[in-house]
């Protein structure tokens, strides 16, 4: 499946080796990485709702939607560990893949409840073409009658989301490595290693909402795929052994 992209592949990631030195946290900073091997997903991740399928295989992660005739914009994986390393960290995600012509994403949900007691989530989407803003209540079902997934419109920021409106289609469907650091309200947004966003948004003093999100395909059949994830924040409280992170990404020859 992933053969035809393994000299390309191979191509950005001598690049983005050299582009992590230079937009990695500090050295002091242990790094929690999932390689998304064996046969099934650590305990380090919950998903949303049970809207969507998430599985490991031949070493990547991979999504589809549950029912592709009950459709819901938003699913995914949450992580649910580092809950206390919320307010200055850096994830980064290679290999992101859409496996479909037509309406599946793939790429991060960063929220915070605003208020605090409030059962939904102001959320940006950093994604591999664009950055989206919504509050959405991941928990909540699609209702009897819902129309098609293009014609859902989540219910907006309180007040005026201030990421960039900024499209990338070039990277619709793959995208290489995506690196997202945050610190207390910042945000910068690396695509293979180069800045597409950087930007402040004062509500997010922390985040509590980190996950892998996708949408489901209406009516169709599609999927989406990463192939490693990690996580860094200066201390982190848990490093499990065998997934300290290296400095260099393996390049799988596909499926």
């Amino acid at each position: 499946m992933f053969t035809d992209r393994y000299r390309l592949k191979t191509l950005y990631a001598i690049g983005v080796l050299c582009a992590t030195l230079l937009v990695s946290p500090s050295a002091n900073a242990e790094v929690w990485r999932d390689d998304f091997d064996g046969e099934r997903l650590s305990d380090a991740w919950k998903p949303l709702n049970d809207l969507g399928i998430w599985y490991v295989a031949y070493g990547f992660l991979l999504g589809r939607p549950a029912n592709e005739w009950k459709v819901h914009p938003y699913n995914g994986l949450e992580l649910t560990r580092f809950v206390d390393q919320r307010e200055y960290f850096a994830i980064t995600v290679t290999d992101l893949q859409v496996h479909t012509p037509t309406i599946p994403v793939i790429g991060f949900a960063l929220g915070k409840r605003v208020p605090a007691n409030d059962k939904s989530f102001h959320v940006y989407r950093f994604l591999t073409s664009e950055i989206t803003a919504s509050k959405i209540n991941w928990r909540e079902k699609p209702k009897p009658g819902d129309g098609p997934l293009i014609d859902w419109v989540p219910t907006p920021f309180a007040w005026a989301p201030k990421h960039p409106e900024t499209e990338w289609p070039d990277t619709r469907h793959w995208l290489y490595q995506m690196t997202i650091r945050f610190n207390r309200g910042r945000f910068q947004f690396f695509a293979n290693g180069k800045l597409r966003a950087d930007f402040v948004d004062e509500h997010f003093d922390r985040i509590e909402l980190i996950a892998i999100t996708s949408t489901a395909n209406q009516g169709g059949v599609g999927g989406v795929s990463v192939e490693w994830f990690s996580f860094s924040s200066p201390p982190l409280a848990v490093s499990p052994p065998g997934k300290l992170a290296t400095s260099w990404a393996k390049v799988k020859g596909g499926f």
